[in-house]
């Protein structure tokens, strides 16, 4: 890749909406930002817009970057829920069909012929699934109990009425705004899933398949999906997927769901099933699991209610709770003190996930897992992951990057295999078999070097608290010699000679130089690393006393310190400054952020076998610029 294209935002995440902007030319990304110039000034937030672009961008937002665009979203979040609801109000639209299209992971980018293939299955299964509905009125699905035919023939009749209502009056038959979200509260009442009361109204709303450009021309009027006109690749952000699921009243993503649905035992997933009128006899377990997932249910409803016994006491169905996220999700912390409260801090956690760029693992962790489970399972991994995320036929390469892309991450892939399966891998791979597998996995595959380089400003900053979310534990005592250790490990990878044992042969009891770097010719870099916590690294007198007195010990031992460079995770304006005057050293600082997107760029993309030593030891800026750095890589 060469060093103009690379994006350090595109290399940490997945299918933001800043990323998909910045890949977008101005009339391709109109629509959208047209919509939120109008959702800005109807709730009188054009200030606040005109605050974000002053920034940066001055104060046109069709001019400005990828990041603004989206802080502007982001500010007008609220109001683009409200304008997402009030458009999936007209049944006839088809938006809930859509939904389950678009929301997909494994459709976060797509081609439009694809685009049109799942539209096609989506309205063959629907039109299919509305039949059996129709049925179950007639009173043909005889494991339908009474009472849940009742309940279908009471919101058929009321859906019934709302829509011909109009006909009396000699207008077009269609359901109201209002009729809607009577509609929409009467379902809930009668705790029909999404999916029920959508097939309901496909038995009176008639259902035709629509134009595929129609379609997309809509969803792009009204901010849904990002249409490439030249290649016609569509493009759906990770945010527009959040509001897409808040819209149609989901409150998890369907791989989170079917995560704690696996966690249950057999009767509590048949407790479900009988509580919606889904078909047990004769089903697999993972087909009740795929049934219930389908149907839309209320995860907070599910979990407080449905999977329990009947009857069940409010304390026994807290305590089931928090032996799931015991058991399977070691991660979660469950806080509340009722029912509710425990599922709605799951539901927070699931969210803050499904946020995060962190994958639990490194990335090169992640890419060696995918490569062995593809080895193991020649014929089957390829296949459960399209079906399973429903990714484009033609995608033959599988990596982790590309899975990434689509916000699919190594749970989510171990999710998609049979435990008996996962149970073969395990044994085959030597990872330990007690406790839970899929845990056993992803620990076995953590490669912590990797973790710790992706984690690199987090340790600067000595943020424990992201660095135990990343999977990384470390004493907060460590976390100043383990900075060393991970700024010592890229150095080298980068091709700088860190010389141990000569920093041991100058080292004293009193002066201990941090890192060496021998340049040859009795040439040497000195390299301090300071770590500070929520603040910039100001003590300029301190360090360069330090850094006089190592150099004073190695002149003494015949070495010429011809650069020192200073790590941290970022300086104050004073400490810059003074470095700019101190002319006997002629320090250069160096955040970590910059070094990490240094050692990035130079594992993916450099032409030499070393970074040419120079960039760094004779750089002229006291400040090293890592753009800079990155391109000179490559000539």
């Amino acid at each position: 890749m060469p060093a103009d294209d690379l994006n350090w935002d595109k290399i940490k995440f997945a299918m933001r909406l800043a990323r998909i902007i910045d890949d977008l030319g101005v009339w391709e990304k109109s629509a959208f930002v047209k919509l939120l110039e109008s959702l800005a000034e109807q709730s009188g937030k054009t200030k606040e817009v005109d605050a974000i672009l002053m920034q940066s961008s001055g104060d046109d937002l069709k001019k400005a970057e990828g990041e603004d665009i989206s802080a502007v979203f982001h500010l007008l979040e609220e109001e683009f829920t409200e304008h997402l609801n009030q458009a999936f109000q007209n049944c006839s639209n088809q938006f809930d069909l859509l939904f389950d299209v678009i929301g997909r992971d494994g459709n976060a980018m797509m081609s439009a012929v694809w685009f049109s293939t799942l539209y096609s299955k989506a309205i063959k299964s629907t039109k299919r699934n509305a039949k059996q509905m129709k049925s179950a009125l007639d009173g043909d699905n005889k494991e339908l109990s009474e009472e849940r035919v009742r309940a279908y023939s009471v919101f058929h009749a009321c859906l019934k009425t709302a829509f011909e209502n109009d006909i009396a009056n000699n207008l077009d038959p269609k359901i109201t705004s209002d009729e809607q979200s009577i509609l929409g509260t009467l379902a809930s009442a009668l705790n029909l899933s999404a999916h029920e009361s959508n097939l309901l109204n496909y038995t009176v709303i008639p259902l035709n398949a629509r134009e595929i450009t129609e379609i997309s021309e809509e969803l792009v009027r009204i901010g849904v999906i990002f249409v490439i006109r030249k290649t016609g690749k569509v493009f759906v952000a990770d945010e527009i997927v959040r509001v897409l699921r808040k819209v149609r009243g989901r409150e998890v993503g369907d791989k989170y769901f079917k995560r704690m649905l696996k966690l249950l035992r057999d009767p509590e997933i048949n407790n479900i099933c009988k509580a919606h009128g889904m078909p047990m006899r004769g089903v697999e377990r993972e087909e009740k699991i795929q049934n219930i997932i389908k149907e839309g249910l209320s995860f907070t409803r599910t979990l407080s209610m449905d999977l329990h016994k009947e009857g069940s006491l409010v304390n026994d169905r807290k305590k089931r709770i928090n032996e799931l996220c015991e058991l399977g999700l070691p991660d979660v912390k469950l806080t509340g003190a009722t029912l509710d409260q425990k599922i709605e801090s799951l539901i927070r956690h699931f969210d803050a996930v499904d946020r995060e760029a962190r994958i639990g693992i490194s990335m090169e962790g992640f890419d060696h897992l995918v490569r062995d489970l593809a080895e193991f399972f020649p014929r089957k991994f390829k296949l459960w992951l399209k079906t399973e995320f429903e990714l484009q036929e033609e995608d033959e390469l599988i990596s982790a990057e590309f899975l990434h892309d689509f916000n699919i991450k190594p749970r989510d892939v171990l999710e998609v295999i049979e435990p008996k399966d996962l149970t073969k891998f395990i044994k085959e791979k030597g990872v330990k078999s007690r406790g839970v597998d899929i845990l056993n996995v992803l620990d076995s595959y953590k490669d912590t070097q990797n973790l710790f380089f992706e984690n690199y400003e987090a340790l600067a900053r000595r943020d424990l608290n992201v660095l135990k979310e990343a999977g990384i534990n470390v004493k907060e005592s460590e976390l100043g010699s383990k900075f060393e250790d991970i700024t010592q490990l890229m150095l080298t990878d980068l091709g700088f000679n860190v010389d141990m044992q000569l920093r041991n042969t100058v080292n004293t009891k009193r002066d201990k130089v941090d890192i060496l770097v021998n340049l040859g010719s009795s040439q040497v870099m000195l390299v301090e690393c300071k770590t500070v916590k929520d603040s910039t690294y100001n003590k300029f007198s301190s360090i360069i006393r330090q850094l006089k007195a190592y150099n004073d010990l190695l002149e003494g031992k015949g070495l010429q310190v011809v650069k020192a460079l200073i790590v941290a995770p970022d300086f104050s304006e004073d400490f810059i400054a003074d470095a700019e005057l101190e002319y006997e050293l002629s320090p250069s600082l160096l955040k970590a952020g910059q070094l990490r997107m240094i050692h990035t760029a130079f594992k993916q993309q450099s032409k030499h076998a070393a970074l040419p030593a120079k960039l760094l030891s004779h750089a002229r800026d006291v400040v090293i610029d890592a753009d800079r750095v990155v391109k000179s890589m490559s000539r």
